[in-house]
């Protein structure tokens, strides 16, 4: 065989090698191909699954909004009557204060002028006998009437003079709770009477 033939020889085993390559590329890209498609048809399926998901999601979210939207009407309802019924409290708890100062100042102002009417006569040289006086109950700070309280009523100046040491201080811490007693009687006694608006110290 020459050199000629030889090279041809070559050739033809060279082509066929290329051949059998080439093939093998063929299948390899076929294989991969299929892959591909199946890898795809795999992320399609995904996002359908999770664009179900998605939508399944929305609707849950447009229900709890909606419940949402109820609650925040309900307590905006709530606080309504909240601030109504402390409108309406702040309200009472006025009035009802207004009412006891009023009695108060009422039953003060009826002694006082009791007092003065007779301190009037008094200089005019006539005598107005104690039991002849009828003083008005005046309230303890907060409300409370002192009778409430089993404490005897002050209807004259004699009841007055003539209280026990423990009716008296009773009687002192009632008006001033907030004021320490003096050791004096003396003393109490003007603030019992002060405090009643007997007598103007």
């Amino acid at each position: 065989m020459d050199a000629t033939n030889t090279t041809i020889l070559g050739l033809f085993v060279l082509l066929a090698r290329i051949e059998t390559r080439l093939g093998d590329m063929e299948d390899q890209m076929q294989r991969s191909n299929f892959n591909t498609d199946r890898r795809l048809s795999r992320i399609e399926d995904c996002l359908r699954r999770i664009e179900r998901s998605s939508e399944g999601i929305e609707g849950r979210i447009e229900d709890m909004d909606s419940r949402f939207d109820e609650v925040d009407s309900k307590l905006e309802d709530i606080d309504t009557d909240m601030l109504t019924d402390g409108i309406s409290d702040a309200i009472k708890e006025g009035f009802d204060e207004l009412s006891k100062e009023g009695l108060d100042l009422t039953a003060m102002n009826h002694n006082s002028n009791i007092y003065l009417a007779i301190k009037d006569e008094q200089q005019r040289g006539n005598h107005i006998p104690w039991g002849d006086i009828n003083l008005a109950e005046v309230p303890f700070p907060g409300g409370r009437k002192p009778t409430t309280l089993a404490l005897p009523l002050l209807n004259n100046p004699s009841v007055i003079d003539s209280l026990s040491d423990n009716i008296l201080l009773q009687y002192y811490r009632g008006y001033y709770p907030h004021k320490a007693v003096p050791e004096s009687r003396d003393k109490r006694i003007k603030a019992i009477w002060k405090a009643i608006g007997w007598k103007l110290v």
